[in-house]
């Protein structure tokens, strides 16, 4: 099984965005579900100039290649990649898990979910994303 890990990265404070990845990234781990991140796949042609349509082009097709979104909501900013990504994958029905930081009360992603929890910090972020049921 494998996620496509999807999270707002413009604006984000990388101090908050890295280790919350990290632990969406071990939790995933922790069930033996690979998982593509471009915050950890990418990072040599992060500072490449491509293009909006190159980049979502790009995230589409590795989320053809995977059997869910995993979208992580560290913040109540809006991110058009990601809601594009979400888009997507609704369209594909692509099952789609949400793990929304408490708190976080702007957003009605949560409510096209196959699946979501609330979070507090990063130690709970891995545990429920290890412990999670990801049967569709």
């Amino acid at each position: 099984m494998k996620a496509f890990i999807a999270y707002r990265f413009s604006g984000e404070d990388p101090k908050i965005i890295e280790p919350a990845l990290t632990a969406v990234r071990d939790g995933l781990n922790f069930q033996k579900i690979d998982s593509y991140c471009t915050f950890f796949n990418d990072l040599p042609d992060r500072d490449k100039n491509g293009t909006a349509k190159a980049i979502m082009l790009h995230a589409f097709k590795e989320i053809e290649q995977s059997d869910f979104l995993f979208v992580l909501q560290t913040s109540e900013a809006k991110s058009e990649g990601m809601l594009m990504e979400v888009g997507y994958c609704l369209a594909k029905q692509i099952p789609i898990v949400v793990a929304n930081c408490r708190g976080v009360r702007s957003s009605y992603i949560h409510l096209l979910a196959n699946k979501h929890f609330d979070w507090e910090d990063v130690l709970d972020l891995t545990d429920k994303t290890a412990n999670l049921d990801y049967s569709f």
